[in-house]
């Protein structure tokens, strides 16, 4: 049996680690609300839970006379309507959380021990939101580890200029190579920005072609897109660099096209 936090305290505020493997549990600890009721704050902050469905259903089944509301007002020795920032709501919860762990308050869900007061929230959550309660989500690229997957010795090109295509001259248009000591298994992907990309394996490397769409949305307007190298099976992922897309040079000598003589058909 794993025992582990789903919440802990940070700089930014509290964040809950869904590590992208049990249930995927968290929160976006960014915005932080003005003082509100105790128990409007602590309903607002339920609310924003995410990937706590099946953990708050787990507890209202096992505790169907408790009403996740009053009990976390009661073990966080909060009255009702008393004023309350989301950061001091944060620090009462954390504090609670790490105290629970200290005396043995868990609650099992699955392989996993996570704290009543983790419980509860979700509960909270789910007796809050209904049928819209937010699933856990499968592990996938955004929580994959960072590991070495391969040893890359280069890939290229690393930029283009902006609307135009990608040539090589033993190559087909917008391929982009990648170098290295071996072949990669062709279950790996290239991750080019937010786009996914399957490889082409060869003996010492790989290539992943640009299809149009993503050509259209990535070249056409200046920037850079960071290059993942990623493999869907252990869930593991590798930064590969970075794209460029380069500005392309202005004619500062006109900004007319060039005049047009004729053209036609004119009617239908």
């Amino acid at each position: 049996m794993r025992r582990r936090r789903f919440i802990a305290l940070g700089a930014t505020g509290l964040a809950i680690y869904g590590a992208g493997v049990a249930t995927g549990i968290w929160v976006d600890s960014a915005p932080v609300s003005k003082t509100a009721p105790a128990a409007k704050q602590l309903e607002e902050f339920a609310r924003s839970l995410q990937g706590v469905a099946g953990t708050g259903r787990a507890w209202l089944s096992m505790h169907a006379d408790r009403n996740p509301r009053n009990d976390l007002l009661q073990v966080l020795n909060l009255k009702p309507a008393e004023p309350l920032s989301r950061a001091d709501l944060i620090e009462y919860v954390a504090a609670r959380i790490k105290s629970d762990f200290e005396h043995s308050r868990l609650f099992k869900h699955g392989n996993w021990w996570l704290s009543e007061t983790e419980g509860r929230l979700a509960a909270l959550h789910v007796a809050l939101l209904g049928d819209k309660a937010n699933e856990a989500q499968k592990p996938g690229f955004e929580w994959a580890p960072e590991i070495s997957l391969v040893t890359l010795q280069r890939f290229e090109p690393r930029q283009v200029v902006q609307g135009e295509s990608i040539r090589h001259p033993n190559l087909p248009d917008n391929v982009l190579y990648f170098a290295l000591d071996q072949s990669p298994p062709p279950r790996y992907v290239v991750y080019l920005g937010e786009h996914r990309l399957t490889i082409n394996p060869s003996e010492n490397g790989f290539s992943i072609r640009i299809p149009d769409p993503v050509r259209y949305a990535l070249f056409e307007q200046p920037g850079e897109s960071p290059v993942w190298l990623y493999d869907p099976v252990t869930n593991q992922r590798q930064r590969l660099g970075v794209f460029k897309v380069l500005t392309a040079a202005v004619n500062s000598a006109s900004q007319d096209f060039c005049p047009i003589k004729a053209w036609g058909p004119q009617t239908t």
